[in-house]
């Protein structure tokens, strides 16, 4: 258009001083390398503040990737929230605060979280999050008890002031064959059976003979 002063163009509907121009890429390559290079710089524009990516990423050792910040320390994955205390660590798992789990880490015979002073989690203590024992009654399936073994299979966590101690047998087992623990002897005793105090089927025996009966060092049921 030609308003007698100076030229004035028609661009997408609008008056515009400058002429349309329309570039075309008639070679492929060049379109391809075009859009590959677009495609680069978007991405690599959307780290939003990341610091990583994957845990390779990571400048130190042993580092893991947390949702893009660099997090040292054994656990790795999510951290729990709170923070957990100096005297705890995060249970990744389950994001729980624990004092001391069952395992060994780098294959030492000590628990996470105990010393060898106390070497031996009983995870099942303080509501599930762990106390550091001489051992601990957690043993399933007839084994001994963690810390335990030989004469002394099973854990009484009451004796030791409360830090655990190895005994004969308690009222959970330590007694094979049949037998039962006789809990007034210290430290346990397995017996045959355990004259009833209430006049019902002693303890170790049946219905048919309900009846313990002690001779010196043996007992037996009629």
């Amino acid at each position: 258009m030609d308003s007698g002063h100076a030229k004035v163009y028609r661009v997408a509907g609008r008056l515009s001083p400058f002429p349309e121009v329309c570039v075309v890429f008639r070679s492929p390559v060049l379109r391809l390398a075009l859009l590959t290079a677009s495609a680069v710089l978007t991405f690599a524009g959307c780290n939003c503040g990341r610091e990583c990516t994957v845990s390779t990423d990571c400048p130190n050792a042993g580092q893991v990737c947390d949702q893009g910040v660099c997090k040292d320390g054994p656990d790795g994955g999510q951290s729990c929230n709170p923070a957990c205390p100096a005297s705890q660590f995060c249970d990744t798992a389950t994001l729980v605060c624990r004092n001391c789990d069952g395992t060994f880490p780098s294959g030492s015979g000590v628990n996470r979280g105990c010393t060898t002073g106390t070497p031996i989690c009983d995870t099942s203590a303080n509501g599930g999050i762990g106390q550091c024992r001489s051992c601990a009654p957690t043993g399933t399936g007839g084994a001994a008890d963690p810390g335990c073994g030989g004469q002394f299979p099973v854990c009484d966590p009451t004796r030791n002031t409360g830090l655990g101690s190895c005994v004969t047998c308690t009222g959970r087992g330590g007694c094979g064959n049949g037998r039962v623990c006789d809990t007034a002897v210290d430290g346990g005793s397995c017996k045959t059976c355990i004259p009833s105090t209430d006049g019902g089927v002693a303890l170790g025996c049946t219905a048919p003979e309900p009846v313990c009966v002690v001779a010196g060092a043996t007992q037996s049921c009629k």
